[in-house]
Formats: C-alpha cells, structure tokens, sequence
C-alpha cells in the first residue's frame, strides 16, 4: 500500500522527482518484485519500474517539469504469482 508521496528537484534543478513511499505485508507469500506504475496527467499506466518487495521508498527521477499530477500504483509479481494492484496515490505538483 502506498502511504505517502511528494515531489522535490533532488535530481535534476529543472526537473521534478515523485518519490512514494510504502509497505507490503508478505504474509505467506515469498519475497519477491514490485511493479511500479505511473501514469502521467490522467493518460493510461505504463510499467515504470520493477524492484524490490523489501523496499519502502522509490523516487521516480525527471518525473515532471512543470505543475504536474503524477500518479502510482505497486503491484507484487513473483513467477507465476501476479498480485492486485495497489491503491493509486496521486502526487499534484503545484507552486
């Protein structure tokens, strides 16, 4: 689940990173991959990123360069198991 995201200018002074963090309880399940998903000022997802079931945090590099919304789904994938997507968190980038 998603619990928190924002956006900064940690990688690139013209740019705007999306960072979100989260948590996945494994349960039975074995340690294995997120998918991270975006989808960019309300146009369909694409696979952004695969990482981690460990991590907590995930900073998508030159997300945006303006007044943005940015959003992000995870969902688990291990071989053959494929898990739910994730709630969708939404970051609006405004100044």
């Amino acid at each position: 689940m998603i619990t928190s995201g924002t956006y900064d200018t940690a990688t690139d002074i013209q740019w705007f990173d999306g960072v979100i963090t989260f948590t996945f309880q494994h349960g039975t399940f074995p340690t294995a991959m997120l998918e991270v998903w975006f989808n960019f000022d309300y146009t369909s997802y694409v696979r952004l990123a695969t990482i981690p079931s460990t991590a907590t945090t995930y900073r998508h590099a030159r997300a945006a360069q303006g007044e943005d919304s940015l959003r992000y789904q995870l969902r688990y994938v291990s071989n053959s198991i494929v898990g739910r997507f994730s709630n969708e968190y939404e970051i609006v980038i405004t100044f």
